[in-house]
This record gives structure tokens, C-alpha cells and sequence, in this order.
């Protein structure tokens, strides 16, 4: 990622890659937004692709594109198990070098 003056990475969307501060200004905000234009009921909400036990999907446009991004959250239970919390940790790992072998 390019190196803004005040420090702060910006998005780079040849690579798909954002940073901390890109998906919680640009990313997040059309999800909380989204919900809340739906009573807070995520099931109403278009961006909502899939959930399950432990996790929801979005998806959040791109800014400056026609392309979607997509987003896996962790739900917060009490029950989860630290082993199923590293499983979630894992897999976005393994997408991030799946993504790079692709390139």
C-alpha cells in the first residue's frame, strides 16, 4: 500500500487490499448503514449474503468501482471455543496467500 503523508495506508485496488483504516471509514459504514436503514434487522439488509453459527457475510461496494468486496464477521457468543475462534483467524490467512498464489 501506497504511504499517505500522515501516515495512513491507502486502499490499492489492483490488489484488493485495505487497510485497517479503509475498511473501518470506506467498508464498514455502508454495512452499519445498511442495517440500520432496516430497523437493525441484518436479514433485511441486501448486503447480507450468508450467515451461521459462528459468522455473518456481507458484501460492501468498492469505493471508486463497480466491484463488490466481501466481508466475514464473527458473531460474539459466549459458547465459542478459542479453538473456533482460531479457525476463523486461519482461514483468512490461508484466502490472504490464496489470493497473493493467484496473482
Amino acid at each position: 500500500n501506497d504511504r499517505s503523508q500522515n501516515g495512513n495506508s491507502n486502499s490499492n485496488s489492483n490488489s484488493l487490499s485495505f487497510s485497517c483504516h479503509d475498511i473501518m471509514s470506506l467498508l464498514l459504514p455502508q454495512i452499519y448503514s445498511c442495517i440500520d436503514e432496516n430497523d437493525g434487522d441484518v436479514h433485511k439488509c441486501p448486503l447480507i449474503i450468508d450467515q451461521g453459527h459462528f459468522r455473518w457475510v456481507f458484501k460492501a461496494k468498492i469505493p471508486d468501482s463497480d466491484d463488490y468486496v466481501v466481508i466475514k464477521m464473527m458473531k460474539q457468543t459466549s459458547k465459542e471455543s478459542p479453538r473456533d475462534l482460531m479457525r476463523h483467524l486461519r482461514e483468512s490467512i490461508f484466502l490472504y496467500y490464496l489470493r497473493n498464489q493467484e496473482l
